[in-house]
């Protein structure tokens, strides 16, 4: 279920969503299979392979949860980016989103 959009990229948007069955919280990134040309396409598969390779054992990478696609869209499932940051609060120097 869609709560909002977190942001708009060159190829799509990622939105803030919530998970009917239990009501997780997640980014989700859906990316317009039409406007992927060539190395563009590398690199999302490239994207998809790292986060899958070490997205939950990295502290500096996002979890991921998942890829999916339809006719159209290809969608990569990921933690939200506040349940990131959050584990720097308090780190000497970082000043967060609003600093």
């Amino acid at each position: 279920m869609p709560l909002a959009v977190l942001g708009y990229g060159e190829f799509g948007v990622v939105r803030l969503v919530r998970r009917r069955s239990d009501g997780a919280v997640f980014a989700l990134k859906a990316v317009a299979k039409a406007r992927l040309k060539g190395r563009d396409a590398e690199f999302l598969l490239r994207e998809r392979m790292v986060l899958e390779e070490v997205g939950d054992g990295c502290a500096f990478c996002v979890g991921f949860h998942g890829a999916y696609q339809s006719d159209k869209l290809l969608y990569l499932l990921m933690v939200r980016m506040g349940v990131f940051f959050r584990g720097f609060e308090g780190l000497e120097g970082f000043q967060g989103l609003e600093g």
